[in-house]
């Protein structure tokens, strides 16, 4: 642990130095105060990212991140010992690390994979029994919470809250994809000519760089749209399987994501390799949870920093396990 959390706060510095001379490019004038919201404005320069070194030092952070979390989970749920807190630390550094990016959604995707840790190992516990539906109803809504809260809070950081209340911003982040899709779609002229130009990034990004493609680099970040006084660029999944795919493709695609996750949550429940399975179920969980949102599947997951990190994933769960059963005994895997 103590080598690990050494190695966290290492590759935390250099996240920390590297984003803060980006934000210096962006103009920043006021020190590590302003450095998110300065940097931002560099990351949304198409291309334009914290550089490779960062990135995997990113991705290792998450793969510890995940396996600890879960770790520590699965331990409270078995009744261990107070020492398994010290679990939590690589999970707090991470998402220093991920804050660094200046964007929110993160929360998301930890919030989301703590639930699913904790809803999954319960019922094996309890030998896959149905959870009452108000159990998770509540814990659901009071995620809910405190995602929006800390959203906010975060926004200030970054600059994108300022001069803003909670009640409007909840309203725009939670409303505004919907209306967003509506206008595009009574807008839109022509779909994409591109095979997977909004959904393939990562595919199109290896094949230009052996160069067996000649297509232009294009962004992820969509266009924005104004309503009012209110201005966003998410527009569902749907934007993007419609304009690559076509409505046929569009339902293809829902119906995909259905029966993939379906398999996987039906391959847990078979006992061998739970915890390992857990993990990536939890990490690919995310995708699911931003489907009002955004498409990440395919744009996000379908990429070689995903391959990085289930690769990290892997060595690190399984040299730990090792370790463990030679060290204190064999960890309680429910």
């Amino acid at each position: 642990m103590i080598v690990i959390v050494l190695g966290m706060v290492a590759g935390l510095a250099v996240m920390i130095k590297q984003t803060y001379e980006i934000s210096l490019l962006a103009g920043n004038t006021n020190g590590l105060a302003s450095m998110l919201e300065y940097a931002r404005k560099m990351y949304i320069i198409p291309g334009y990212t914290i550089g490779k070194a960062s990135i995997h030092i990113s991705l290792l952070g998450k793969a510890f991140s995940a396996v600890f979390l879960y770790f520590f989970i699965n331990n409270l749920h078995a009744g261990k010992n107070r020492r398994d807190v010290l679990y939590l630390f690589p999970v707090v550094l991470y998402l220093c690390m991920a804050a660094l990016g200046t964007g929110r959604t993160f929360m998301i995707e930890f919030l989301g994979m703590v639930i699913i840790f904790h809803f999954l190992i319960e019922r094996k516990k309890n030998g896959w029994k149905t959870i009452h539906v108000w159990k998770i109803v509540l814990i659901a809504a009071a995620a809910l919470g405190v995602f929006f809260i800390l959203f906010f809070l975060f926004g200030f950081i970054t600059g994108k809250s300022q001069g803003g209340k909670l009640f409007d911003m909840v309203s725009v982040y939670t409303g505004m994809s919907i209306p967003s899709l509506d206008y595009w779609l009574n807008k839109a002229k022509d779909l994409s000519t591109v095979f997977g130009e909004e959904t393939l990034y990562g595919v199109t990004s290896v094949l230009r760089k052996l160069n067996l493609v000649h297509l232009k680099e294009t962004v992820r970040h969509l266009e924005f749209v104004d309503f009012g006084d209110a201005s966003g660029n998410v527009y569902t999944c749907l934007r993007r399987y419609i304009n690559d795919y076509g409505y046929v493709g569009m339902l293809f695609m829902q119906g995909a994501v259905g029966a993939f996750y379906s398999l996987f949550y039906n391959n847990i429940k078979k006992e061998n390799g739970f915890g390992i399975l857990l993990i990536f179920y939890g990490v690919l969980m995310y995708p699911l949870f931003m489907q009002s949102i955004d498409e990440l599947i395919l744009s996000s997951y379908l990429s070689t920093s995903y391959m990085y990190l289930a690769v990290y994933i892997l060595v690190i769960y399984f040299v730990l396990m090792r370790v463990s059963k030679k060290k204190v005994g064999k960890l309680n895997e429910l």
